[in-house]
């Protein structure tokens, strides 16, 4: 079992060492950062329908919807709406964040609720008072 370990590691570390990506690096040490932190953050965010983002390209548009599958290149965005795929590379990619809808959140919903239960309450000891 430590044989078969050793052997993979090995495999694995003179693979990469050999590799025309790390003997030269494309693009600037700046972009490959930028891309690694956007890598982790859409790790952090996850992959699948209940995840709704919202991505800003560097060309200044948006895209709402989905991360359906991720690369090591990019991502793949599906836009429910249109039912349609995007393939993103993380160097077009300048945020990411999560898109909570238009919709109403819990919270919201019950400091309305509590809310109008003040008021009722005010009214009701008003009412209680002039009687």
């Amino acid at each position: 079992m430590v044989k078969h370990l050793a052997a993979i590691l090995i495999v694995v570390l003179t693979s990469t060492l050999d590799s025309p990506s790390t003997l030269a690096s494309s693009g600037s040490p700046q972009t490959s950062g930028s891309d690694q932190k956007l890598k982790e953050k859409i790790v952090k965010l996850g992959v699948g329908e209940k995840v709704r983002v919202k991505v800003e390209l560097r060309n200044k548009t948006e895209v709402k919807g989905y991360i359906s599958e991720t690369t090591e290149t990019g991502f793949v965005l599906r836009d429910r709406r249109v039912n349609q795929d995007n393939a993103l590379a993380y160097s077009e990619v300048k945020d990411v964040q999560r898109d909570s809808g238009r919709g109403w959140t819990i919270t919201k919903w019950v400091l309305v609720g509590v809310g109008g239960f003040i008021v009722v309450g005010i009214l009701i000891r008003r009412a209680d008072a002039r009687t």
